[in-house]
């Protein structure tokens, strides 16, 4: 009993473990975080949590454990007659099941299932040895491809991971020996346990036909046995299944399946933003003076003016719309932080994740947003356009390589970093607004910038009163 507990424990941390390291390495490259959270959505119970990373790891663990399955037939199928190269323990092996069976076709059943279903019908206790000491192969046979794939998904993020990453290929080395020899000793617990279980004797020596036959499979049958193929190919065809599935779950989730090809988003992004409005210009003078002293640093071209359409949607909707000059995004709120941002006291804001998807140019907007969504979608009976004018001052900013920030003017392509941003809007009717924006993008360190959010806002003072997006904007002026 106490065997087979450990047996199935194992079984169970065969599919768990590995699929729960390879999520939490997931879930440090941001934009997988945050399709996570978008999938889910706010998880505000410790218990709720818990049993979706469970679940999560369950799932990804099966996937893991079905790619590594083909590391039987590429490597120790390869390796363990160059290490194990006496053969008569299987020879003797091969002769008792062929006496019992009277079958020799090692692709109806090979020496080892079968020694496990004698074992199992006549020894249970000796076969739990085994099972453990497979389930402990198969354990390692995961975690060899978690620690590989691991490798190159941490090199993706923050140095802080780097450290790890490096000692990741020895692990997988570690790892993949490790299942090699506890595979090779469950075979060899089952071979020993049947030959000690047996009450017939077995020759001195065994039979050399047996013998001649291994030898002969090693060198030329494995390599083209139609069973060993069809197995890989099974193998690939799951996942080719698996991965189509995927990616019409994913146009599902984006919106983009009544679409043609041809029309599909030019642009996807995430970000982290926080935003403040006012309409008393004395207010954002600070700020605003702060961009032109930039200006005249980064030597010009931060400031931009142009008109952007907004779609009047309900703000319970959580999406906003705009185009310009025909293109078209379309932003959709994913997660509203609990926690509010705040690098000083004196400033608070609404943290926001948002999802951008932009769209090449379009002749007839009105028509393409319909092949997006339906007016009930949206929550409108008919397309209501305004017209925004924005004097815009826009600064980039990323770490530097002695370790602080540095500026850029809006055309510098950034990986990662933060853009802040001053703009004046004109919403028509003598109606004029100030806004200050602080927006996150690529791999996100949000408190590497506290101090130039600082520096920026000086005595300014921020309150999370005025703090919301532009569709809040949208519902309280329109």
């Amino acid at each position: 009993m106490k065997e087979n507990f450990k047996a199935y424990f194992l079984d169970i941390m065969t599919i768990l473990m590995p699929g729960a390291f390879l999520v939490a390495t997931l879930l440090n490259i941001e934009s997988i975080k945050v399709l996570f959270c978008h999938f889910f959505g706010p998880l505000k119970t410790d218990w709720v949590k818990a049993a979706v990373y469970l679940g999560t790891s369950y799932v990804a663990g099966h996937i893991i454990y079905m790619f590594a399955s083909m590391l039987d037939d590429i490597v120790y199928e390869k390796v363990h007659p160059v290490f194990w190269k006496d053969k008569s323990l299987t020879a003797y092996i091969i002769k008792k099941k062929e006496e019992i069976t009277g079958i020799s076709s090692r692709k109806v059943i090979n020496a080892f299932k079968w020694s496990c279903a004698w074992l199992l019908k006549n020894q249970p206790a000796l076969y739990g040895s085994v099972e453990r000491y497979f389930a402990e192969s198969k354990f390692f046979r995961s975690l060899s491809v978690v620690f590989f794939l691991s490798f190159f998904l941490l090199l993706k993020t923050s140095l802080d991971f780097w450290i790890i990453a490096i000692t990741l290929p020895m692990l997988s080395l570690f790892s993949l020996i490790r299942y090699i020899t506890q595979r090779q000793k469950s075979i060899e617990t089952a071979y020993h346990a049947v030959i000690v279980s047996s009450k017939a004797s077995f020759p001195s020596s065994p039979d050399s036909k047996v013998l001649a036959d291994i030898s002969r499979y090693n060198a030329d049958v494995e390599k083209k046995a139609p069973y060993e193929r069809s197995r890989l190919a099974i193998t690939f065809y799951q996942a080719g299944v698996f991965f189509r599935r995927l990616s019409k779950s994913l146009q599902s989730v984006f919106l983009l399946n009544k679409l043609d090809l041809a029309e599909v988003a030019d642009e996807l992004s995430f970000s982290y933003e926080v935003r403040w409005f006012t309409d008393d210009a004395a207010k954002f003078a600070g700020i605003l003076n702060w961009f032109r002293h930039q200006e005249a640093q980064l030597g010009g071209n931060i400031t931009e003016q142009r008109t952007d359409e907004y779609l009047v949607i309900p703000v319970g909707k959580e999406m906003s719309v705009k185009q310009r000059s025909g293109k078209i995004e379309i932003k959709k709120l994913l997660k509203r932080l609990p926690d509010c941002y705040s690098p000083a006291a004196t400033i608070t804001g609404e943290l926001e994740i948002w999802e951008k998807t932009g769209f090449k140019h379009q002749p007839d907007v009105n028509s393409f947003i319909l092949k997006l969504f339906s007016t009930k979608e949206i929550g409108i009976s008919g397309f209501n356009w305004k017209k925004i004018h924005k004097t815009r001052m826009l600064v980039k900013a990323a770490s530097g390589k002695n370790g602080g920030l540095q500026l850029f003017p809006p055309s510098e392509r950034l990986a990662s970093g933060c853009q802040v941003e001053h703009t004046t809007l004109d919403l028509g009717d003598n109606k004029i607004l100030f806004s200050f924006a602080v927006e996150w993008f690529g791999e996100r360190t949000l408190q590497l910038y506290d101090p130039l959010i600082k520096e920026i806002c000086g005595s300014t003072k921020l309150e999370e009163a005025e703090s919301f997006a532009y569709n809040r904007l949208l519902e309280k002026y329109f």
